[in-house]
């Protein structure tokens, strides 16, 4: 595989993760924001739907998403004619991560620092710009120092 293009994806997976986080806690005591575009600019269907029904109950509830996790992720190849990419990683909480209040800032569902979920994403070429269309948690699987 093309070394750039092992890049592009890498960093088109950490532009997911980073849309995320962002839309879901934009500050100021706002709730997440499932309709930031950064959402769109980085994910399609179906995680992009599945990214915002979760952001909209945050919303709903008034509570915002904090701390970006550690990732690490590694391609493991491109298929489909250059069309699919699937990247695996070990995402690890970082501290003061979970969902908080937005008024208050108060813990509601914290997680704790240190903890590692495998997961496998897959990366969809859609008009020119690689996107994340599938994020799944990775069953049965544990992460390995190589992992990240």
């Amino acid at each position: 595989m093309p070394p750039a293009l092992e890049q592009t994806l890498l960093g088109r997976y950490e532009a997911y993760w980073d849309a995320v986080y962002a839309a879901g806690d934009p500050g100021g005591g706002q709730p997440a924001d499932p309709e930031d575009p950064a959402l769109a600019a980085a994910t399609m269907d179906p995680q992009l739907p599945a990214t915002q029904a979760f952001l909209t109950t945050l919303r709903d509830q008034g509570q915002v998403l904090r701390g970006r996790p550690t990732t690490a992720p590694t391609v493991l190849a491109v298929l489909d004619y250059d069309q699919l990419g699937v990247v695996t990683d070990c995402v690890i909480d970082i501290e003061g991560s979970g969902v908080f209040d937005a008024a208050t800032g108060a813990a509601i569902d914290p997680t704790a620092a240190g903890t590692s979920t495998p997961v496998t994403a897959e990366l969809r070429l859609a008009d020119a710009t690689w996107k994340t269309s599938n994020l799944e948690i990775v069953e049965g699987r544990t992460c390995a120092q190589s992992d990240g």
